[in-house]
C-alpha cells in the first residue's frame, strides 16, 4: 500500500520582526519547515535555499530511501558554506530543518535546530522532535528545572543547526512505520513560543480541515503578539490513488544538478554579468553544459525549477520571493559599488568608464610622480574623452560610466568615510557600555533558589556568571540544610531553581521545607 500526504501550510512575519527568515514546503511525499538566522542579510537565505535545494525529494522510487533524507540534507549544507565563501557578508548564517520524507509505508525523519513536529496516531499526541538548544541540554542533564526553562534568558540559544559553522551537522535521524489516518505538524519556534502545546494538540485533535488548522495556529500566534517568524505545516496520512502514482516520475538528485547546472560563460553564446544572486536556470538550456571549475553552479534554483511546476505543493516563507523571483537573494559584497547598485535597481549600464583617478578625486598633479614619462602618460590620459578611454580596456575589463554628481558623490563620500570610523566605534563603545549597564540592571531583578554554605538561600540575580563576574547576590538565608533535602530536591537546590519574583522564591522554599522527611 502506498502512502501520501494531504497537506495545507502558512507562514508569517508575525507582528515585530521586519521580515520573514522562516521556509516551508509541503507536498504529497516530502514536507519541511527550516528557521532562518544570520542577522538582516543570512535568515532568509539559508531557509530558502536549503528549502529549495530539497523539493526535489518530493517523489517516490529512491534507490536508498532510509539514507536519502540525511545525505541531501547534508549536500544542502555543503550548497550554503559555498554560499558563505561566494558572500563573505553571509558568514554565520544556519538554519534549522525539520523535514519528513514518505517512503513507501515508512516515515523518514530528519531534524536539526529548534523547529519542532508533532505526531498526532491513534489518539496518542506527542513531540517527536528533540530541541537543539542550550536550556534543552541543562534539562536534559538533570541541571535545570523543566518548568523553569521557559523563563530561562538563553532559552533560543542553539546548539545544533545547518550552516557554515559546521561541515558536517549532527542530523537525528529517525524512521518510523507510517500508516493512514496518522497527522503531522511542522512549526518553526515561533509557534510554540506563544502557543502552548496543549492548545496545538487540541487544533490537531479537534479540526477536520488542514487549512483550518494552520490558519488557526498562525492567527492564536498573532493574537498572542507573534515576536518571531511564524511556519506551520500540516500533514495528513493518506492513501495513495492511481492518479498520484502516474503522476509521480522520479526527478534527479541535486549531485545531477551540480554536474549540470553551471553558470553560463561566453563560449554558450549568452554573456553574463556577475551578479551578487544565484539565476534561476532554464533547463532547456542546460543541455550540454557543465560548471566551469571553482564556479558556484546556481544549484537550488535550477532544481525547484524543475520540479515545483510539475508536482501539486505548498510554498511558503522566504522560499515563495525566491521561487517567484528566480533569484536566491544575496547580499552584494560591496554595497557601494556602484554598478551592483543599478543592476539591483534595474537600472541600465553603459560598458564605458571614466579613469579611476577621476572617481577618486585625484589629478595628475595629486598623484605621485614616478618619473617624468608615467606624469606625461597620466596626465594626457585624463584628459581623454570617456568614450575615448573606454576604448583602451581589454576586452575582459568591464566598468561602468558614472556621470558628474554620481562622481561628486562617490567624492563626498569618500570624504565622509575619514570621520565614519572613529565616530563609528565610539558610538559601538557607548553602546556597549548601556547594554552592559541595562543587563546587569536586568539581572538584580531576578531571583532564584540556591546554595550557599550547605543552606537554601534566596538569591537575587541570576545564577550565571561573567568569568569572574558573578552576577547574583544572597538576599536571604534559610535554616533549611541542602543536605536534609530529598535527593531530588538537592540537586534542583545545587543546580538553581529559578523563580519568577521574590513571592515565588518565598513559595519554592516553603515547598522545600514541607519536602523534608521523605525519601533521601
Amino acid at each position: 500500500m502506498s502512502l501520501v500526504f494531504r497537506f495545507a501550510a502558512r507562514s508569517d512575519a508575525g507582528a515585530v520582526r521586519s521580515k520573514n527568515d522562516d521556509s516551508g514546503y509541503a507536498g504529497r511525499y516530502f514536507a519541511v519547515v527550516a528557521d532562518g538566522m544570520g542577522g538582516h542579510a543570512g535568515g532568509d537565505v539559508a531557509s530558502a535555499s536549503t528549502v529549495l535545494d530539497l523539493a526535489h525529494l518530493d517523489t517516490r522510487g529512491f534507490a536508498e530511501p532510509d539514507t536519502v533524507l540525511p545525505d541531501e540534507i547534508q549536500t544542502a549544507n555543503a550548497f550554503l558554506n559555498k554560499l558563505v565563501k561566494t558572500n563573505p557578508k553571509l558568514s554565520g548564517m544556519g538554519t534549522t530543518i525539520t523535514a519528513c520524507l514518505v517512503t513507501g509505508d515508512k516515515l523518514q525523519f530528519a531534524h536539526i535546530g529548534d523547529s519542532r513536529a508533532y505526531r498526532l496516531k491513534k489518539r496518542r499526541f506527542r513531540q517527536v522532535s528533540h530541541d537543539h538548544t542550550f536550556v534543552q541540554r541543562l534539562v536534559d542533564e538533570g541541571r535545570l528545572d523543566p518548568a523553569a526553562a521557559e523563563y530561562h534568558p538563553h532559552k533560543n540559544v542553539l546548539m545544533r543547526v545547518l550552516g557554515d559553522v559546521d561541515a558536517s551537522p549532527e542530523l537525528d535521524i529517525t524512521s518510523f512505520p507510517l500508516e493512514a489516518g496518522e497527522r503531522w505538524l511542522l512549526c518553526s519556534d515561533g509557534l510554540n513560543a506563544v502557543v502552548s502545546d496543549r492548545l496545538i494538540e487540541q487544533k490537531m485533535r479537534s479540526a477536520d480541515s488542514l487549512d483550518k488548522i494552520v490558519d488557526d495556529l498562525v492567527d492564536l500566534t498573532l493574537e498572542g503578539g507573534a515576536p518571531d517568524n511564524v511556519t506551520v505545516v500540516a500533514l495528513d496520512v493518506v492513501k495513495a490513488e492511481e492518479e498520484h502514482l502516474a503522476s509521480s516520475d522520479t526527478v534527479p538528485l541535486s549531485e545531477q544538478a551540480v554536474a549540470s547546472a553551471g553558470r553560463f560563460g561566453d563560449e554558450a553564446g549568452q554573456h553574463t554579468i556577475e551578479l551578487d544572486v544565484i539565476p534561476v536556470v532554464n533547463r532547456d538550456a542546460l543541455e550540454g553544459l557543465s560548471p566551469k571549475e571553482g564556479e558556484l553552479s546556481p544549484l537550488s534554483a535550477s532544481m525547484v525549477e524543475r520540479t515545483l511546476g510539475v508536482r501539486p505543493h505548498t510554498l511558503v516563507g522566504a522560499a515563495v520571493a525566491a521561487a517567484e523571483t528566480g533569484t536566491i537573494p544575496v547580499v552584494p559584497r560591496n554595497v557601494d559599488e556602484h554598478p551592483m547598485a543599478a543592476l539591483l535597481t534595474g537600472q541600465p549600464l553603459k560598458p564605458v568608464r571614466h579613469t579611476y583617478s577621476e572617481m577618486l578625486g585625484e589629478s595628475p598633479a595629486e598623484r605621485p610622480a614616478h618619473d617624468d614619462a608615467a606624469a606625461a602618460d597620466s596626465a594626457e590620459s585624463a584628459h581623454q574623452p570617456a568614450q575615448a578611454q573606454s576604448a583602451e580596456l581589454d576586452g575582459d575589463e568591464t566598468e561602468y560610466v558614472l556621470d558628474q554628481d554620481e562622481i561628486a558623490t562617490v567624492r563626498a563620500a569618500r570624504r565622509g568615510r575619514r570621520w565614519f570610523l572613529p565616530t563609528f566605534v565610539a558610538l559601538l563603545v557607548t553602546l556597549v557600555g548601556i547594554v552592559t549597564f541595562l543587563g546587569y540592571v536586568w539581572t538584580q531583578t531576578q531571583y532564584y533558589v540556591g546554595e550557599d554554605d550547605g543552606q537554601v538561600a534566596i538569591f537575587s540575580g541570576v545564577s550565571q556568571s561573567l568569568g569572574p563576574i558573578t552576577l547574583a547576590e544572597v538576599d536571604e538565608h534559610t535554616e533549611i540544610s541542602v543536605d536534609d533535602l530529598p535527593r531530588y530536591d538537592r540537586n534542583r537546590v545545587e543546580s538553581g531553581i529559578f523563580a519568577e519574583n521574590r513571592g515565588h522564591a518565598e513559595q519554592i522554599v516553603e515547598n522545600l521545607e514541607q519536602g523534608i522527611g521523605g525519601e533521601q
